[in-house]
């Protein structure tokens, strides 16, 4: 069973390269409350009061030792996830069963498509009801103002991920969830209608907009995921409403917000 040699001179998509070639997991790798920068190396982003040194890694470790010793090493928080970035494996298991239960859950997936439209990479599902549209869209082409077709409940893992050229668009009342990086680097895009019928924004949704000007969330939303909105360096006017109970770390950072609104580290709110 391969094994992995694991040190500070590694950068992170290297790190993260190898462990999905030999166990096939997906690695979230964070600097603080952030995601890491994928060219970082492990020893840059260190703590000053971890140990360093290598750490070997086998099929056989378990998940929850592995995040341990790479903490106790580095001091830097890593997270294993399945195949497509959106939900966490259990600690107790191993590497290799980690990356097994991913296969199998997306060969259950492709069993699941009844759709795909092929400009969009849009994908419906049938799993628990819900219709994602465009799950990890790998086309860049999409440009100018985009229209969701109604009847979608999600917007997917980065459905609009790296479209620098799309400028608005709009939302159905039928999505529910925007969900992890949807619309990471659309650097072009400066205007969004979030619907009241959202209720969760996910981590790294809008993160790197950085023409978005101002957003408006609705009341129907009570979560505000990690980096958000992080680097929406043209974002200057947010609206929060009551309803949202939890804002994750750095969900506003490096915006041009003014100082009427204020967050703390821990995700509370205050104004």
């Amino acid at each position: 069973m391969a094994e992995i040699e694991i040190s500070g001179r590694m950068a992170v998509k290297t790190l993260k390269k190898q462990m999905k070639v030999a166990y096939g997991v997906t690695l979230r790798v964070y600097n603080g409350n952030r995601f890491a920068d994928e060219d970082a190396t492990l020893a840059s982003i260190r703590k000053g009061d971890a140990k360093g040194g290598v750490v070997t890694v086998n099929g056989h470790m378990l998940v929850g030792n592995f995040e341990k010793a790479i903490m106790e090493n580095y001091g830097i928080k890593i997270q294993i996830a399945n195949g497509d970035d959106s939900k966490l494996s259990d600690d107790n298991i191993s590497l290799s069963a980690a990356g097994e239960s991913i296969r199998n859950a997306e060969k259950r997936e492709k069993k699941n498509v009844v759709s795909t439209d092929e400009k969009t990479d849009s994908v419906s599902l049938l799993n628990a009801g819900k219709k994602v549209f465009g799950k990890n869209n790998r086309r860049k082409f999409i440009e100018g103002e985009f229209v969701i077709p109604d009847g979608f409940t999600e917007i997917g893992e980065r459905a609009f991920y790296g479209c620098s050229s799309l400028t608005s668009v709009s939302i159905p009342d039928s999505v529910t969830e925007i969900k992890r990086e949807a619309f990471r680097g659309c650097s072009s895009l400066t205007s969004v209608s979030i619907p009241d019928s959202v209720t969760e924004i996910g981590s790294g949704a809008f993160y790197g907009c950085s023409s978005l000007t101002s957003v408006s969330i609705p009341d129907s939303v009570t979560e505000i995921g990690s980096d958000a909105f992080y680097d929406c360096s043209s974002l200057t006017s947010v609206s929060i409403p009551d309803s949202v109970t939890e804002i994750g770390g750095g969900a506003f950072d490096d915006c041009p917000l003014p100082p009427g609104l204020l967050l703390y580290a821990n995700g509370t709110k205050c104004y």
